[in-house]
């Protein structure tokens, strides 16, 4: 059974701010991805795209190329370490996985996506968050956007449950 705890820290505390501005962030962190994910998901799936979809996209356009530098330099260095080997005894080849821009067949953005978009576009409350957090947080946003998509998936065949 999960248990939810409810953690209140005096605001004469030491931590108190510390934990204030890192709550203030993470707030902020899943706010934008998901309006990331959100944008670009809508914008692909309509015919007409508005400003802020645009201006979403547009940023996307910018920093691929960046955001795919990064990745052929991982790929090479992965392919200069030492082969890795499976369980049948097969040498496991690393493989080079460039960043696509979104088009509507694969509107939705992944994770890995939007994280290498974040540190390339040095969003502000991604780089001021201990990696973990901000790791956490983001993953927050993508664990809501599967309950959606589940939920959605439910409604269409029985809709009198909802």
């Amino acid at each position: 059974m999960y248990r939810s705890y409810k953690i209140q820290i005096h605001p004469e505390h030491e931590l108190f701010d510390y934990c204030d501005s890192l709550c203030f962030k993470a707030k902020n962190l899943y706010n934008i991805t998901n309006y990331y994910i959100r944008q670009v998901y809508t914008a692909l799936k309509k015919e007409t795209r508005n400003e802020n979809q645009l201006q979403v996209l547009t940023d996307i356009q910018v920093h691929l190329p960046e955001m795919n530098k990064i990745r052929l330099k991982s790929f090479e260095r992965a392919k200069s370490k030492p082969k890795k080997i499976d369980n049948n005894g097969h040498v496991l080849e690393p493989k080079q996985k460039l960043f696509e821009m979104p088009h509507p067949e694969k509107a939705f953005l992944p994770y890995n996506f939007v994280e290498a978009l974040f540190k390339v576009m040095k969003q502000t409350d991604y780089l001021s968050m201990p990696s973990q957090s901000n790791q956490q947080t983001m993953k927050k946003v993508y664990d809501d956007w599967k309950s959606f998509f589940e939920a959605s998936k439910k409604y269409k065949t029985m809709p009198t449950s909802f």
